[in-house]
């Protein structure tokens, strides 16, 4: 089963057909919309600002919710690691943003 917003971020190495929103994505509905505005749009409209201030909230999330108290070593944060591959993909300007709590501005 094809993933649209997996496509998009393979379709920054290679030139391949991005495929529909599968119900897995749901989740990333905010983040695919932006895969059809331009730059100027998402950030005059604030719209990667308000997709990270709704991250961690949504329901698919709640997965990773005190996962460092498991006495496991697979505790990664609580970081929109899709948000920072897009924002590289895309050349965005992250200075709006760049503060928020989920935002991995690190890794840029």
């Amino acid at each position: 089963e094809r993933h649209k917003i997996l496509d998009y971020y393979l379709s920054y190495f290679n030139n391949i057909a991005i495929g529909k929103m599968t119900k897995i994505e749901k989740s990333f509905k905010g983040l695919v919309a932006m895969t059809e505005l331009s730059n100027e749009e998402i950030i005059s409209g604030k719209i990667m600002d308000k997709y990270l201030k709704k991250w961690f909230n949504n329901r698919n999330r709640v997965v990773m919710h005190n996962t460092h108290n498991n006495g496991l070593d697979n505790y990664i944060g609580y970081w929109s690691f899709e948000s920072a591959a897009f924002v590289k993909m895309r050349g965005l300007d992250d200075s709006s943003f760049r503060d928020n709590v989920y935002y991995p501005k690190d890794l840029l």
